[in-house]
């Protein structure tokens, strides 16, 4: 093989593998990892502690900064952070309800519907047992969303 062979068929291939890895990487962390399911997140069932602490001008407790630190970055569009913040509040506090909520949704906008149906699953048990139907019924909705949206894409394929 000469020179200029080689060299044609290294750029070939180089020019595959770049396209492969943008094409990857837009894929991972670019809107097509995106699937807007929840603009947004569920509030503390509890508001009265976050109001009586902010009026005190007291600092929040841990667990209420986390909650927010999440809620912020649910409301901005960065889903892997909020589900990163929801899932730190949870390792410490794994019973509030409302956080397994809201990982779910965030897991759900970033196209990973089997793991937020059992987190939002994780949340319905939680509300259940802490007698909020309300919370539970929002549960519901949202995994009967997650159904529709995986119908809807599943249409689309077989459409195609």
């Amino acid at each position: 093989m000469n020179t200029s062979s080689f060299i044609i068929w290294a750029i070939f291939v180089g020019a595959i593998a770049a396209f492969a890895i943008i094409t990857m990487s837009q894929a991972y962390v670019g809107s097509g990892s995106l699937a807007l399911v929840f603009s947004e997140p569920i509030a503390l069932a509890d508001a009265s502690e976050e109001s009586a602490s902010a009026a005190s001008s007291a600092p929040a407790t841990p667990e209420i900064a986390l909650f927010k630190q999440g809620s912020i970055a649910f409301q901005a569009g960065n889903y892997r952070q909020a589900a990163d913040r929801f899932a730190t509040l949870l390792q410490r506090h794994p019973h509030v309800a409302e956080a397994y909520h809201n990982r779910g949704r965030a897991i759900a906008n970033l196209r990973s519907d089997n793991e937020a149906a059992s987190t939002l699953v994780k949340a319905g048990e939680l509300y259940l047992q802490q007698d909020n139907t309300a919370g539970y019924e929002q549960v519901k909705q949202d995994l009967q969303q997650l159904k529709d949206k995986r119908i809807a894409e599943k249409a689309l394929k077989d459409k195609a």
